[in-house]
This record gives C-alpha cells, structure tokens and sequence, in this order.
C-alpha cells in the first residue's frame, strides 16, 4: 500500500471515531472540538482562528489537519502500516509525546520521545504482532489511571480496540 492509500485508510479509522458534531464540553480539558480538533490545535496550524471558524470547518480541512499536525508531525509512514494507523490514533487522542515514548519502549528501544535512525531501524526490523501488542497495552495502562476515566473510560478502551482490530487488518 503506497503512502497516500495508507494515509487514507488511517484517516478513515480515526475519522470514525472523532464525530462532525462540535463539542464544548466543560469537563473535557481540550475545550472546544469538531472533527476532534480542539480550538487550541486549530490556532497552532491557522494563528487567528475563532470558534466560529472551527464551528465551519469540514472535514477535508480536518483530513488536511491531521496530516499536517500528526501523520507527517510524527513520521508515521515510517512505520509498517498497523504501527502506523495505532501511532496516528495515539497522537490524536492522547498526549504525543508519551505516545511517542510507548512506541520506542514496545520497540523495545530507550525512550527518548525522539523519532530518529534507531526508532525507524527498529520499527522496520520488528515483530509487528508483539510490538503492536505492547504498545497498545500501554496506551491502555495510561487510560485506565486517568482521573476522568469513569466519565470517558469506555469510549477509549471502545475506540482502542477498534483500532487495534483496524491494525490487525493491516498485518
């Protein structure tokens, strides 16, 4: 599967889950949300963007966004494809810098947070069920100790193992 295809399938799966619908919900530390894209990401990419503006926004702008800000921002196309599609899902629903550091201690590698030559060395030469396996496990570690995992918990561990079924059709 080229990048492009990959992109868009990954995009898909993510997609699913991050609803059209706007969202300011007061309990939900990233605020206002469409497309699961907080206002606060909106202003990084577009400096100046208002609430309206992220009321308005589409969803090829959204697939535009999440291009920009975490399929390219965290080189998931370095990635064999179902480490790709679980990375992408990390970094949009959690923080990406732990993200990134679950990914290097599944690769079994130190983790830095840093994506670089022995990150992608061993992401190519790894056993992608296991490392697939691990990673997920400790994205679910870091939902499961979340102060607000009784309000938000089952829609994680929902959308968690959907993706992990999604990256298991990509093996």
């Amino acid at each position: 599967m080229n990048s492009v295809d990959l992109y868009d399938k990954c995009f898909e799966a993510i997609i699913f889950w991050e609803k059209e619908t706007f969202t300011n919900d007061p309990r939900d530390p990233g605020g206002a949300t469409k497309w699961g894209i907080t206002i606060a990401l909106l202003r990084s990419i577009r400096p100046g963007s208002t609430v309206d503006d992220l009321k308005k926004m589409t969803r090829l702008d959204a697939k535009e966004i999440y291009y920009q800000a975490f399929w390219l921002q965290y080189k998931c196309e370095q990635f064999p494809a179902a480490l790709a599609l679980a990375l992408f899902d990390g970094c949009v629903n959690q923080p990406a810098l732990h993200v990134k550091k679950y990914m290097q201690q599944a690769l079994g590698i130190p983790a830095d947070g840093v994506f670089g030559k022995k990150t992608f060395a061993a992401a190519k030469a790894c056993d992608v069920k296991h490392t697939l396996t691990e990673f997920m496990g400790r994205r679910a570690v870091r939902y499961a100790t979340r102060e607000n995992v009784t309000t938000y918990g089952r829609g994680w561990f929902n959308r968690m193992f959907d993706i992990h079924r999604r990256c298991v059709e990509l093996l």
